[in-house]
């Protein structure tokens, strides 16, 4: 007869009990399926063929967090390229250009990068078989902007750097008495604690602004009422300004300002009146010059 140390023994050649079994089975599981379940670290590696770029474990990747940078924030360039000036007939100035902007993300590094093309155009890179997403910069301006997204373009460098073209077009009401115009470039998203800082773009002594088709070298030809010409020049500087995501909150933030300033060009003729007069007193005397030359033709 069986005593009862001997009974609570698991009848088993390896002496384990079922309870035994059981803890084990709960501590190991859930560390098996946490290794199953683990997609690894966002990256963007090369196909097999070399010729394009694939994302791989993207669910990882946030898209409202900035790129992580050795400074105290992440550093966004901006520039305005080819630009085009008119004058409105309420003496607004409306401008055109590209908002170019230039930043770093090493989430973005590629992996393998000793073959295939050098950059990638962001819609071309595919994950479960739909173009990623990734965080860009939310910018805002002063007067406010728009933004053809039929052009939006956003390019992926090898090394993680990234480059975004967006067509935009605004109007600026001039700053009287003098005939100025200015422009507030800002952060709209990431404006607590400095997140995101943004800076004129200007490497190697090259201006941060480029007008679509040039005349005075950095300046361009903007034609105003009457035809009469004037050359549009520009500064560009550092500012702060005010914004407001709702009625409640006001904060103070800094931002990028580019002021314009129309320069009349002198002309050989006079315009308005003074050139309707001159252009009269021109046609009489041809009027007269050619009556002579006819009496004494005819009297010859």
């Amino acid at each position: 007869m069986a005593t009862t140390s001997e009974s609570s023994k698991c009848p088993t050649t390896f002496n384990l009990c079922i309870h035994d079994i059981f803890l084990f089975a709960f501590a190991v599981l859930p560390a098996l399926v946490t290794i199953l379940l683990y997609e690894g670290p966002t990256e963007i590696q090369l196909s097999r063929d070399g010729a394009t770029w694939q994302a791989a474990h993207w669910s990882n990747y946030d898209i409202n967090s900035p790129p992580p940078s050795d400074y105290n924030a992440t550093q966004v360039t901006i520039s305005l390229s080819r630009i085009t000036a008119k004058l409105t007939r309420a003496g607004d100035l409306s401008l055109s250009f590209v908002l170019v902007q230039h930043w770093s993300d090493p989430r973005l590094v590629v992996r393998n990068e000793e073959n295939g093309p050098s950059v990638q155009n962001i819609e071309a890179i595919k994950w479960n078989g739909s173009p990623i997403s990734i965080w860009k910069p939310a910018l805002g301006t002063v007067p406010a902007h728009v933004v053809d997204k039929s052009g939006d373009e956003t390019w992926l460098w090898k090394d993680g750097r990234v480059l975004r073209n967006q067509p935009v077009t605004i109007v600026v009401d001039p700053c009287r008495p003098v005939t100025e115009y200015f422009i507030n470039i800002f952060s709209t998203r990431e404006y607590l604690n400095g997140i995101v800082t943004l800076n004129w773009d200007s490497p190697d002594g090259r201006h941060p602004l480029s007008f679509k088709d040039p005349t005075f070298g950095i300046s361009s030809i903007v034609r105003g009422q009457r035809s009469q010409k004037s050359r549009l020049l520009y500064s560009t500087s550092r500012c702060e300004t005010t914004f407001r995501p709702n009625s409640a909150i006001s904060l103070k933030q800094s931002c990028l300002k580019v002021g314009f300033k129309l320069e009349k060009i002198p002309t050989l003729f006079p315009q308005g009146p003074l050139y309707f007069l001159f252009f009269m007193l021109g046609f009489l005397s041809c009027v007269m010059i050619f009556l002579i030359i006819i009496c004494i033709y005819h009297f010859k």
